[in-house]
């Protein structure tokens, strides 16, 4: 009779059990960050959390960032940035074979003692000539460009070619190499002039920028 009682007891419990048990929600997986936002706000979340994170703007643009279906899963981001702009054609300057001789010769005879760094910023100074509307537009008539005194004596832009040190001057590997520097269009930017240190004269119209060795640089006022 007890065990009669205790079986029924034991199988009242077990329908009790399975009602309670069918009432219980089942657990359910949660959704990834990414699953939760819509498409098209994404972009935003990505710069208000990198904002919130003290990440750079930039750094979140072009970014794409994927919740792993898994919930262990780590999640990955791929960013691909903004692709390099090509350099600016025409950067690279084509000198004729007369046009190089000649700057080797004066950047020889100007700064023969100043290594390849010297004769490139003499160099330099007359590309940015040739660039600028108040001078010449060619290499020859810069290097060659003189004024004339009252009594009519001519007096040239650069010492050497005034005293015929450009003709015998004798080009060496610095030369070329400041020439193949110039070349590349890797130019001193805004120098125009330059005289030896402590000549003092060239500061009346032009504004110093830089001394290099044995030579003071100046650009436009």
């Amino acid at each position: 009779m007890r065990l009669k009682r205790s079986l029924i007891i034991g199988g009242v419990l077990a329908i009790i059990l399975g009602v309670l048990m069918g009432m219980w929600p089942e657990p359910q997986e949660e959704k990834s960050i990414w699953e939760k936002i819509p498409d098209e706000e994404i972009h935003t979340y990505i710069k208000e959390e990198g904002a919130a994170e003290n990440i750079p703007e930039h750094e979140t643009d072009g970014c794409i960032k994927e919740g792993a279906a898994d919930s262990g899963s780590d999640s990955t981001s791929e960013c691909d940035g903004d692709e390099e702009e090509p350099p600016a054609a025409g950067s690279v300057i084509e000198l004729s074979y007369d046009e190089a001789a000649e700057l080797k010769r004066l950047a020889t005879a100007e700064a023969e003692g100043e290594g390849c760094e010297g004769q490139w910023l003499v160099m330099s100074v007359v590309w940015n000539r040739v660039q600028d509307p108040e001078y010449p537009s060619t290499i020859h008539e810069v290097i060659n460009q003189y004024g004339v005194t009252k009594e009519g004596k001519k007096i040239y832009q650069f010492s050497c070619v005034a005293d015929g040190r450009i003709e015998t001057a004798k080009p060496s590997g610095d030369s070329g190499t400041a020439l193949a520097r110039l070349e590349t269009g890797d130019v001193s930017p805004g120098i125009i002039a330059f005289e030896v240190t402590g000549t003092d004269i060239l500061e009346k119209w032009f504004k110093f920028a830089f001394n290099y060795k044995h030579h003071n640089f100046f650009t436009k006022k």
